[in-house]
């Protein structure tokens, strides 16, 4: 198993530059990529599948040199909010067309996912509703041997009983050996399963390393509006309502426990105030 290596990692569009990104990350872990939509995580996503040209360097840790990332992308899996797949193409014509692309593709375990949640072996899948196009990418990433998983909102339209299951494989695929990077609306999968963050504010790194150092260095206060200005040397975000005030408060630092609300901090607060 191996670590992956970005250094500089930079993609300039005509209104927007993502990084640069320099993160360095061990085999086994989770990273959360957080930040507000247009941030830069799909842009990132895309760069590291190889669907963006992008400055900079990516390579295996225990490799001297990079590798290009067509070489790199047949050892990536992903599963995608927007379906990379053909639209036009049903679950057997995905298999025969694209299994061979990746090294030792099981189809017997491809097929046993779908048979397990009844989707249909030659309906096109722009005639599935969207959540088994969903199962479709989990059944075929979960089918081949890779080393990185990205996972871009892979649970917004499974049911309950799909989602428990992918977490059940990303958990098994983590313990592997394997490294994933996971962006999400649902913020409570990533507090839960995170080990590291990535977080991105428009296109700019802002912060990389593990989620307890963040989340611990942050804490949301909620209370009146004049408990909160007493704060306010401390507060890097808030938000003011009639009847009371929240913020997000730097408590790496000394302050007064005014408010009678003062809890650790989740990424959810940490998008919402800080990127």
């Amino acid at each position: 198993m191996q670590g992956l290596h970005i250094k500089d990692m930079k993609k300039v569009f005509d209104s927007f530059t993502l990084g640069p990104v320099n993160i360095d990350v061990d085999a086994g872990y989770v990273i959360a990529v957080i930040g507000k939509n247009g941030c830069g995580k799909s842009t990132f996503f895309n760069c590291l599948l190889g669907t963006e040209k992008f400055f900079g360097e990516c390579r295996w840790k225990t490799e001297g040199e990079a590798v290009g990332t067509n070489e790199m992308s047949r050892r990536f899996a992903y599963i995608l909010e927007r379906c990379p797949f053909p639209k036009e193409y049903t679950p057997r014509e995905l298999e025969k067309c694209f299994g061979d692309f990746y090294e030792a593709f099981d189809s017997g375990k491809y097929y046993c996912v779908l048979k397990r949640y009844n989707i249909p072996f030659n309906k096109p899948l722009n005639r599935l509703s969207r959540g088994n196009i969903m199962v479709v990418q989990m059944a075929f990433a979960f089918s081949y041997k890779s080393e990185v998983l990205f996972l871009d909102e892979p649970s917004a339209h499974l049911d309950s009983y799909a989602r428990e299951e992918l977490y059940g494989l990303i958990s098994d695929y983590e313990d592997e050996g394997h490294i994933v990077f996971w962006a999400s609306h649902m913020m409570e999968e990533l507090d839960k399963r995170a080990d590291y963050v990535l977080a991105i504010k428009n296109g700019q790194q802002a912060y990389f390393g593990t989620k307890e150092e963040l989340t611990e260095r942050y804490r949301v206060v909620k209370g009146s509006r004049r408990q909160l200005d007493y704060m306010d040397k401390v507060i890097v975000g808030r938000r003011d309502e009639e009847s009371f005030s929240t913020g997000l408060i730097d408590a790496s630092g000394d302050y007064l426990k005014l408010t009678p609300v003062d809890e650790p901090a989740g990424l959810g607060d940490i998008v919402e105030y800080l990127l």
